[in-house]
């Protein structure tokens, strides 16, 4: 039987192990690495999803209007007009710096008084696409 060296000599080729793994090794970091670049678009664009706008979207129709009340912290709301179904109608009330003090459900409920005195903002918003969507203008109360 021949050994390495001899078959060196006389140009036979040997099966080398070491070769044919690294080989193997290679090409599955290499298949990995194609998958890899392929993926983490889809992955990034599944995770890493942009936050929805709080603006009212563009096909968003609904709306409603709220007026101050002569007590000054009193408010009230017309029917919802529009054809966009939503859900979820809410008060909602932020104070001078800025912060939601109330969220509170507004469907069926046409007039709302505020409990706490100050003066707060206080509009309508409504569950629509993902996301609440301010439908109303927002008016200023003074609550003694």
């Amino acid at each position: 039987m021949e050994s390495e060296h001899e078959k060196r000599k006389t140009g036979q080729e040997t099966f080398n192990w070491t070769h044919f793994g690294l080989g193997c090794i290679s090409g599955a970091v290499l298949i990995v690495a194609c998958l890899l670049v392929l993926a983490i678009p889809l992955i990034g664009s599944f995770f890493l999803m942009p936050a929805k706008s709080v603006s009212s979207p563009q096909e968003l129709d609904a709306s409603a209007e709220i007026r101050v009340e002569s007590d000054g912290c009193t408010v009230t709301r017309t029917d919802v007009q529009g054809a966009t179904p939503i859900r979820n109608l809410q008060w909602v009330v932020i104070d001078a710096s800025g912060e939601q003090v109330l969220g509170r459900a507004a469907e069926g409920e046409y007039k709302y008084t505020y409990y706490r005195s100050g003066e707060y903002s206080v509009y309508l918003e409504a569950w629509y696409d993902g996301t609440y969507v301010q439908i109303s203008n927002e008016v200023i109360i003074n609550c003694p």
